[in-house]
């Protein structure tokens, strides 16, 4: 009989431990929970080190080259950051201005808060860069018109080059070379033997169009400056706008919005909603009326999403009586405004302006003069805005001028007037205080009856001369406007706020469209507002 010791070494011995089993599972389960964690946390780990790569002066370089060869101009940020599956945000952009214009303007050409993507992750594997959103936050552009003036005197661009003749009309067709050779045979042909119309195939269901997903441009309290770098005059100023534009996928509406807007200093548009509406491939902008200084313009927009971006707008004022204060009122006034062209490409843009007002009244102090009409004609192309006939026609003065504004603000003008020989007096009183040493006296066209003379400006838009003698005498247009007594120049600009478009009569008394040949600059931009072009 075993002792009871000894069973129990035996029963120990008959069952040994597996320290190697133990040790392999408990390893295995160690190791997996190690390889979820880190496939886990690896992809979080590389978009945090990718994130913290963008911030660093290496990463804010790259993008900032990468916006570069978008724009075509230098760029800066100060960083950027992206989500897996979700938004790309490009912080703090600043796109500089042209090396040759940083000498004389020190702001950037644009400025952005904040720039956010929301790409189509999917097409973007596969290549193609589509977004289902972009978002711009509080940019502040500024455009200069030397700017504009290279854009105008570059290459028109490849989509212009190769676009198809206006009237559209196919080339003829080219006869077979059997005919080109042989237009008169000798033998009359032989009518070929009819044969049976082949049965046609059965005609498939076309299928079904694949619907495009959405895509909208957000843009937020943007500020937009067209200014003369050479002067820092500023020329226009859009304030606070915001659009929500919807650029691709089904019919939708969005809005294009502003608190302000100001041309040479002067305020046309107050607070301003303008409805949108995409209908593929064309964004329509209006219709809808603005009311600017009392007048109601119907104006509407359509621009293509096509190559270039082509673009056709219309302003329309029906006529109807109308009064800028005491400086002019008219029985019946009306316009009529066009432009098109491809948006991206403004050597190509092309317009049109008709002014019409009937019996309309100028009013300078205490002196006030008739007029039978006002009519004019401004047309926009390549690059200058050209007045090809103004006239204000009356039966004891008449002014008759026509001119041209190019895309530098250079500009030439000529303004006729035609005066009674009362009125031609005051001319000549005004002339002899702005520079004894010029001839004073306006000579007779054809008759006592009728006295006149040719007034040339020239110059810029900052800084006009006026001659009387055909450009041998170069008089400030500056001085004629300090000669006008500050009560009567108050009186020029009484509409109240948000209407009081005009403060300026700009420097002289009779203020008229500018072009080559005919007319008179200083009335040109007091004209531009009345006309809106």
């Amino acid at each position: 009989m075993i002792p009871e010791a000894e069973s129990q070494d035996l029963a120990i011995e008959s069952h040994p431990p597996e320290p190697r089993k133990t040790s392999l599972l408990s390893l295995l389960r160690r190791w997996r929970k190690r390889l979820i964690w880190t496939t886990l946390l690896t992809p979080l780990l590389a978009v945090l080190l990718s994130n913290a790569w963008l911030f660093s002066p290496w990463g804010r370089s790259y993008v900032a080259r990468k916006i570069s060869a978008r724009t075509g101009v230098e760029a800066t940020v100060s960083g950027a950051w992206w989500i897996p599956g979700g938004q790309v945000k490009i912080f703090d952009i600043v796109l500089l201005q042209p090396p040759a214009l940083r000498a004389t303007l020190s702001e950037p050409l644009a400025t952005v808060k904040c720039l956010t993507l929301q790409p189509h992750w999917k097409q973007l594997l596969r290549g193609k860069r589509d977004f289902f959103s972009c978002q711009v936050d509080a940019p502040d552009i500024v455009v200069t018109i030397e700017m504009l003036q290279q854009l105008l005197a570059a290459k028109s661009p490849s989509f212009i080059q190769s676009a198809p003749p206006p009237d559209g009309s196919p080339p003829p067709p080219t006869p077979p070379a059997d005919i080109a050779q042989n237009p008169s045979p000798s033998t009359p042909p032989v009518a070929p033997t009819p044969q049976p119309a082949p049965e046609a195939p059965p005609v498939a269901d076309a299928p079904a169009p694949v619907p495009l997903p959405e895509s909208w441009f957000y843009l937020r309290n943007a500020r937009i400056r067209l200014i003369h770098a050479g002067s820092g005059k500023s020329l226009l100023d859009l304030r606070d706008l915001t659009m929500d534009v919807p650029v691709e996928g089904p019919q939708a509406t969005g809005r294009f919005a502003f608190s302000s807007l100001e041309a040479l200093g002067q305020p046309l548009f107050d607070k301003t909603e303008i409805p949108l509406a995409w209908k593929p491939p064309v964004l329509h902008i209006g219709s809808t009326t603005l009311d600017v200084a009392g007048l109601p313009l119907r104006c509407e927009v359509q621009i293509a999403k096509e190559a270039g971006m082509p673009f056709q707008a219309m302003i329309q004022q029906d006529p109807i009586a109308w009064q800028a204060g005491s400086l002019f009122q008219s029985a019946k006034v009306q316009s009529l405004h066009r432009a098109g062209g491809f948006l991206l490409a403004p050597s190509s843009w092309r317009g049109e302006s008709i002014l019409f007002a009937q019996t309309p009244r100028l009013s300078l102090g205490s002196m006030s003069k008739d007029f039978q009409l006002l009519q004019a004609h401004i047309i926009l192309v390549g690059g200058a805005l050209q007045c090809s006939d103004f006239r204000l026609v009356g039966d004891e003065i008449s002014l008759l001028g026509n001119g041209a504004i190019l895309a530098d603000t250079q500009l030439l003008s000529v303004l006729r007037v035609v005066a009674s020989p009362r009125d031609a007096a005051f001319v000549e009183t005004m002339l002899s205080r702005i520079n004894p040493d010029i001839p004073q006296r306006l000579p007779p066209f054809g008759n006592e009856d009728r006295r006149g003379a040719d007034f040339l400006f020239g110059g810029s838009l900052f800084h006009t001369w006026l001659s009387l003698d055909g450009g041998q005498t170069l008089l400030d247009v500056r001085k004629i406007y300090n000669l006008i007594p500050e009560e009567t120049r108050r009186s020029f600009f009484p509409i109240p706020p948000p209407k009081r478009w005009v403060r300026k009569f700009h420097h002289s008394y009779f203020i008229l469209p500018q072009s080559c040949p005919i007319a008179s600059h200083h009335f040109f931009p007091y004209f531009l507002r009345l006309s809106f072009f």
